[in-house]
């Protein structure tokens, strides 16, 4: 329906706006769908996974970058 497109769109502008650049945005690592949304709308993988060390291996996160635009 786009409505996460939109969501999304408005809040890195206004982020941008803000001069909070770049964007960061982390995720499960299991959440492929997630991901998947985030490349789509201009997100870069960055980094390898984290493990949060008191969660074992339940909570590890993937991370996603989007640099300002030139």
């Amino acid at each position: 329906r786009g409505v996460g497109h939109a969501l999304i769109r408005y809040a890195v502008g206004e982020l941008r706006a803000g001069g909070l650049t770049p964007v960061t945005v982390w995720g499960l690592e299991d959440n492929t769908r997630a991901r998947l949304f985030y490349e789509r709308e201009g997100f870069t993988a960055e980094g390898e996974p984290w493990t949060a060390p008191e969660s074992g291996p339940h909570l590890t996160m993937w991370r996603e970058v989007l640099v300002p635009e030139d």
